[in-house]
Protein backbone atom coordinates (compact mmCIF):
# COMPACT_ATOMS: atom_id res chain seq x y z
CA UNK A 1 0.00 0.00 0.00
CA UNK A 2 1.77 3.28 -1.20
CA UNK A 3 1.03 6.26 1.24
CA UNK A 4 1.28 10.26 1.23
CA UNK A 5 3.33 11.67 4.08
CA UNK A 6 1.80 14.78 4.60
CA UNK A 7 4.88 16.27 6.69
CA UNK A 8 8.45 15.37 6.91
CA UNK A 9 11.21 18.15 7.81
CA UNK A 10 13.44 17.58 4.77
CA UNK A 11 13.77 21.64 4.28
CA UNK A 12 15.74 21.69 8.12
CA UNK A 13 17.59 18.60 7.12
CA UNK A 14 19.21 18.80 3.71
CA UNK A 15 20.14 22.83 5.05
CA UNK A 16 21.98 21.43 7.47
CA UNK A 17 23.67 18.69 5.47
CA UNK A 18 24.39 21.11 2.81
CA UNK A 19 25.94 23.52 5.59
CA UNK A 20 28.07 20.11 6.21
CA UNK A 21 29.36 20.33 3.14
CA UNK A 22 27.52 17.14 1.55
CA UNK A 23 25.99 16.78 -1.71
CA UNK A 24 23.47 14.26 -3.52
CA UNK A 25 21.76 15.19 -0.06
CA UNK A 26 17.91 13.35 -0.68
CA UNK A 27 20.00 10.12 -2.65
CA UNK A 28 22.53 10.09 -0.37
CA UNK A 29 20.42 10.05 2.95
CA UNK A 30 16.88 9.92 2.47
CA UNK A 31 14.64 8.10 -0.73
CA UNK A 32 15.63 4.72 0.04
CA UNK A 33 14.28 5.16 3.35
CA UNK A 34 11.12 6.93 1.87
CA UNK A 35 11.00 4.42 -1.16
CA UNK A 36 11.38 1.26 1.36
CA UNK A 37 8.14 2.46 3.47
CA UNK A 38 6.10 2.73 0.64
CA UNK A 39 5.70 6.53 0.74
CA UNK A 40 5.10 7.57 -2.51
CA UNK A 41 4.51 11.59 -1.74
CA UNK A 42 5.52 13.44 0.78
CA UNK A 43 5.22 17.19 1.80
CA UNK A 44 8.82 18.19 2.28
CA UNK A 45 8.29 21.20 5.02
CA UNK A 46 10.65 24.09 5.22
CA UNK A 47 10.82 24.29 9.32
CA UNK A 48 11.13 27.79 10.99
CA UNK A 49 10.57 27.70 14.76
CA UNK A 50 10.41 32.01 14.93
CA UNK A 51 14.06 32.97 14.76
CA UNK A 52 14.03 33.26 11.33
CA UNK A 53 14.02 36.06 8.95
CA UNK A 54 12.70 36.25 5.31
CA UNK A 55 16.23 35.57 4.08
CA UNK A 56 16.90 32.69 5.77
CA UNK A 57 13.10 31.33 4.92
CA UNK A 58 14.31 31.85 1.20
CA UNK A 59 17.43 30.01 1.45
CA UNK A 60 15.89 26.95 3.02
CA UNK A 61 13.21 27.04 0.51
CA UNK A 62 15.33 27.15 -2.78
CA UNK A 63 17.87 24.62 -0.78
CA UNK A 64 14.93 22.61 -0.75
CA UNK A 65 14.57 22.99 -4.29
CA UNK A 66 17.89 22.65 -5.54
CA UNK A 67 18.04 19.11 -3.68
CA UNK A 68 15.06 18.17 -5.49
CA UNK A 69 16.00 19.26 -8.63
CA UNK A 70 19.33 17.26 -8.75
CA UNK A 71 17.94 13.50 -7.07
CA UNK A 72 17.38 11.71 -10.16
CA UNK A 73 14.77 9.63 -7.92
CA UNK A 74 12.27 12.50 -7.31
CA UNK A 75 10.03 14.53 -9.25
CA UNK A 76 8.78 17.71 -8.02
CA UNK A 77 4.73 18.65 -8.50
CA UNK A 78 3.22 21.72 -6.90
CA UNK A 79 -0.59 19.71 -7.79
CA UNK A 80 -1.45 16.17 -6.53
CA UNK A 81 -3.26 14.66 -9.61
CA UNK A 82 0.20 15.53 -11.51
CA UNK A 83 1.14 11.90 -9.29
CA UNK A 84 1.89 8.95 -11.09
CA UNK A 85 1.20 6.46 -8.80
CA UNK A 86 1.92 3.54 -11.13
CA UNK A 87 5.63 5.03 -11.54
CA UNK A 88 9.17 4.10 -9.91
CA UNK A 89 9.51 7.95 -8.53
CA UNK A 90 8.90 9.73 -5.43
CA UNK A 91 7.14 12.37 -5.56
CA UNK A 92 7.49 16.03 -3.28
CA UNK A 93 5.10 18.87 -2.69
CA UNK A 94 6.83 21.69 -0.66
CA UNK A 95 5.28 23.60 2.56
CA UNK A 96 5.85 25.51 5.24
CA UNK A 97 6.39 25.31 8.88
CA UNK A 98 6.21 28.71 10.14
CA UNK A 99 6.24 32.15 8.36
CA UNK A 100 8.13 34.23 11.19
CA UNK A 101 9.99 35.81 8.34
CA UNK A 102 6.92 37.50 7.00
CA UNK A 103 6.74 40.89 9.14
CA UNK A 104 5.47 42.77 6.08
CA UNK A 105 4.58 42.59 2.17
CA UNK A 106 2.63 39.64 2.75
CA UNK A 107 0.93 39.19 -0.24
CA UNK A 108 4.73 39.58 -2.36
CA UNK A 109 5.91 37.47 -0.08
CA UNK A 110 3.52 34.97 -0.11
CA UNK A 111 3.18 35.59 -3.98
CA UNK A 112 7.17 33.59 -3.97
CA UNK A 113 6.80 31.56 -1.99
CA UNK A 114 3.81 29.87 -4.35
CA UNK A 115 5.89 30.67 -7.34
CA UNK A 116 8.63 28.27 -5.78
CA UNK A 117 6.13 25.58 -5.63
CA UNK A 118 4.51 26.23 -2.35
CA UNK A 119 1.02 24.56 -2.06
CA UNK A 120 0.61 23.93 2.10
CA UNK A 121 1.72 26.09 5.09
CA UNK A 122 1.44 26.74 8.36
CA UNK A 123 1.70 30.39 9.39
CA UNK A 124 3.22 29.77 12.70
CA UNK A 125 5.43 26.85 14.73
CA UNK A 126 5.02 26.89 18.17
CA UNK A 127 5.98 30.71 18.70
CA UNK A 128 3.99 33.94 18.53
CA UNK A 129 5.19 35.65 15.48
CA UNK A 130 3.88 38.80 13.00
CA UNK A 131 1.29 36.53 11.87
CA UNK A 132 -0.60 34.38 14.75
CA UNK A 133 -0.11 32.45 17.95
CA UNK A 134 1.21 28.91 18.33
CA UNK A 135 0.40 26.75 21.18
CA UNK A 136 2.91 27.66 23.39
CA UNK A 137 3.02 31.29 22.29
CA UNK A 138 0.35 32.83 24.82
CA UNK A 139 -3.47 33.24 23.92
CA UNK A 140 -3.86 35.75 20.92
CA UNK A 141 -5.14 34.85 17.44
CA UNK A 142 -4.59 35.72 14.12
CA UNK A 143 -3.04 39.24 13.79
CA UNK A 144 -4.62 41.83 10.85
CA UNK A 145 -1.23 40.99 8.44
CA UNK A 146 -2.19 37.07 9.69
CA UNK A 147 -6.00 37.99 8.66
CA UNK A 148 -4.35 39.31 5.24
CA UNK A 149 -2.18 36.29 4.86
CA UNK A 150 -5.05 33.79 4.86
CA UNK A 151 -7.03 35.20 2.80
CA UNK A 152 -4.41 35.59 -0.19
CA UNK A 153 -3.41 31.87 0.51
CA UNK A 154 -7.53 30.79 -0.60
CA UNK A 155 -7.13 33.43 -3.36
CA UNK A 156 -3.61 31.65 -4.78
CA UNK A 157 -5.01 28.48 -3.87
CA UNK A 158 -2.22 27.41 -0.90
CA UNK A 159 -3.70 25.51 1.71
CA UNK A 160 -3.65 26.63 5.15
CA UNK A 161 -2.23 24.44 7.80
CA UNK A 162 -3.34 24.78 11.55
CA UNK A 163 -1.39 22.03 13.04
CA UNK A 164 0.56 24.38 15.18
CA UNK A 165 -1.99 26.80 15.62
CA UNK A 166 -3.33 27.82 19.37
CA UNK A 167 -6.93 27.70 19.58
CA UNK A 168 -7.45 31.09 19.11
CA UNK A 169 -5.71 31.13 16.45
CA UNK A 170 -6.92 27.97 14.76
CA UNK A 171 -10.95 29.61 15.23
CA UNK A 172 -9.64 32.91 13.67
CA UNK A 173 -8.26 31.21 10.62
CA UNK A 174 -11.48 29.42 10.28
CA UNK A 175 -13.51 32.76 10.85
CA UNK A 176 -11.51 34.00 8.17
CA UNK A 177 -11.79 31.85 5.62
CA UNK A 178 -13.99 29.43 4.10
CA UNK A 179 -12.03 27.13 2.27
CA UNK A 180 -9.96 23.77 3.21
CA UNK A 181 -8.19 23.58 6.24
CA UNK A 182 -5.72 20.91 7.14
CA UNK A 183 -3.78 19.64 10.10
CA UNK A 184 -0.90 17.93 8.68
CA UNK A 185 0.22 16.69 11.55
CA UNK A 186 -1.88 16.50 14.46
CA UNK A 187 -3.59 13.61 16.65
CA UNK A 188 -6.53 13.68 18.74
CA UNK A 189 -6.33 15.22 22.50
CA UNK A 190 -9.28 12.96 23.65
CA UNK A 191 -6.70 10.49 23.48
CA UNK A 192 -3.35 12.42 24.27
CA UNK A 193 -4.17 15.50 26.01
CA UNK A 194 -1.02 17.14 24.83
CA UNK A 195 -1.77 21.07 23.74
CA UNK A 196 -0.93 19.94 20.46
CA UNK A 197 -3.17 17.66 19.45
CA UNK A 198 -6.89 18.72 18.37
CA UNK A 199 -10.19 18.65 20.36
CA UNK A 200 -12.87 17.20 18.84
CA UNK A 201 -14.48 20.32 17.67
CA UNK A 202 -11.79 21.43 15.95
CA UNK A 203 -11.31 17.82 14.35
CA UNK A 204 -14.99 18.36 12.96
CA UNK A 205 -14.66 22.01 11.67
CA UNK A 206 -11.76 20.50 9.71
CA UNK A 207 -14.15 18.19 8.31
CA UNK A 208 -17.03 20.34 7.84
CA UNK A 209 -14.26 22.21 5.68
CA UNK A 210 -13.76 19.17 3.62
CA UNK A 211 -10.28 18.97 5.18
CA UNK A 212 -7.83 16.10 6.65
CA UNK A 213 -6.03 15.59 9.93
CA UNK A 214 -2.61 14.15 9.40
CA UNK A 215 -1.64 11.24 12.27
CA UNK A 216 1.75 12.38 13.66
CA UNK A 217 4.12 9.58 14.90
CA UNK A 218 5.94 12.18 17.07
CA UNK A 219 5.51 10.04 20.53
CA UNK A 220 4.15 12.60 23.12
CA UNK A 221 1.22 13.22 20.48
CA UNK A 222 0.38 9.69 20.14
CA UNK A 223 0.13 8.53 24.16
CA UNK A 224 1.10 10.30 27.33
CA UNK A 225 2.98 7.58 28.65
CA UNK A 226 6.05 6.40 27.38
CA UNK A 227 5.80 2.68 27.31
CA UNK A 228 2.50 3.34 25.04
CA UNK A 229 4.07 5.04 22.27
CA UNK A 230 4.38 2.57 19.91
CA UNK A 231 2.74 1.54 16.32
CA UNK A 232 -0.21 -0.22 18.21
CA UNK A 233 -1.67 3.06 20.32
CA UNK A 234 -0.51 5.34 16.85
CA UNK A 235 -2.86 2.61 15.33
CA UNK A 236 -5.35 3.41 17.99
CA UNK A 237 -4.99 7.42 17.33
CA UNK A 238 -5.70 6.71 13.45
CA UNK A 239 -8.91 4.51 14.42
CA UNK A 240 -10.50 7.31 16.54
CA UNK A 241 -9.81 9.75 14.32
CA UNK A 242 -11.92 8.24 11.88
CA UNK A 243 -14.49 6.97 13.94
CA UNK A 244 -14.66 10.70 15.15
CA UNK A 245 -15.03 12.43 11.87
CA UNK A 246 -14.84 10.14 9.02
CA UNK A 247 -11.70 8.23 7.40
CA UNK A 248 -12.66 10.49 4.30
CA UNK A 249 -10.89 13.42 6.72
CA UNK A 250 -8.10 11.43 8.01
CA UNK A 251 -4.40 10.36 6.31
CA UNK A 252 -0.86 10.64 7.68
CA UNK A 253 1.64 13.54 8.75
CA UNK A 254 4.13 10.98 10.13
CA UNK A 255 6.91 13.73 11.14
CA UNK A 256 9.65 11.26 11.07
CA UNK A 257 12.18 12.17 14.16
CA UNK A 258 15.15 10.38 11.83
CA UNK A 259 15.10 14.40 10.00
CA UNK A 260 16.56 15.92 13.51
CA UNK A 261 20.19 14.60 14.70
CA UNK A 262 19.84 13.33 18.03
CA UNK A 263 16.04 13.98 18.58
CA UNK A 264 14.66 11.09 20.01
CA UNK A 265 11.08 11.48 20.42
CA UNK A 266 9.69 8.50 18.25
CA UNK A 267 7.13 6.24 18.24
CA UNK A 268 8.55 2.86 18.97
CA UNK A 269 7.95 0.55 15.77
CA UNK A 270 7.65 3.86 13.72
CA UNK A 271 11.00 5.42 14.28
CA UNK A 272 11.93 6.20 10.67
CA UNK A 273 10.34 6.27 7.20
CA UNK A 274 10.85 2.73 6.11
CA UNK A 275 9.01 1.39 8.96
CA UNK A 276 6.12 3.13 7.36
CA UNK A 277 5.97 -0.36 5.25
CA UNK A 278 4.29 -1.88 8.74
CA UNK A 279 1.47 0.81 8.42
CA UNK A 280 0.89 -0.29 5.02
CA UNK A 281 0.62 -3.53 5.63
CA UNK A 282 -2.30 -2.40 8.08
CA UNK A 283 -4.04 -0.75 5.52
CA UNK A 284 -3.38 -3.55 2.76
CA UNK A 285 -5.50 -5.56 5.43
CA UNK A 286 -7.85 -3.32 6.96
CA UNK A 287 -9.48 -2.31 3.72
CA UNK A 288 -11.63 0.18 5.42
CA UNK A 289 -9.16 2.21 6.04
CA UNK A 290 -7.70 2.44 2.80
CA UNK A 291 -8.34 5.86 1.61
CA UNK A 292 -6.15 7.19 4.18
CA UNK A 293 -3.23 5.80 3.00
CA UNK A 294 -3.07 8.66 -0.15
CA UNK A 295 -6.47 9.08 -1.50
CA UNK A 296 -7.77 11.96 1.16
CA UNK A 297 -4.40 14.00 0.78
CA UNK A 298 -4.53 13.60 -2.93
CA UNK A 299 -8.06 15.33 -2.71
CA UNK A 300 -7.17 18.17 -0.68
CA UNK A 301 -3.61 19.36 -1.92
CA UNK A 302 -5.59 18.97 -6.27
CA UNK A 303 -5.83 22.26 -7.57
Amino acid sequence: MKLFDLHADLGHAVLKKKRAGYTDILSSFYTEGLQTGGIKAVCMASYFDGRQDWAQMQEMVLTLREAIDECPAVRLVDDARKIDWTDPYLYAMLSIEGMCGIRENVEEKLDWLYAQGVRLASLCWNERNALACGVLGGNSGLSELGIAAVRHMERIGMRIDVSHANEATFWDIFAHTSGVIIASHSNARALCPHVRNLTQRQMTAIAQRGGIIGAVAAAPFVHPVREHQDFLHYLHQVRWLCESVGCSHVGYGFDFMEYYDGVTDAVQGLERPAQAIHLGNWLEKEKAYQKTAYENAVRVLSF
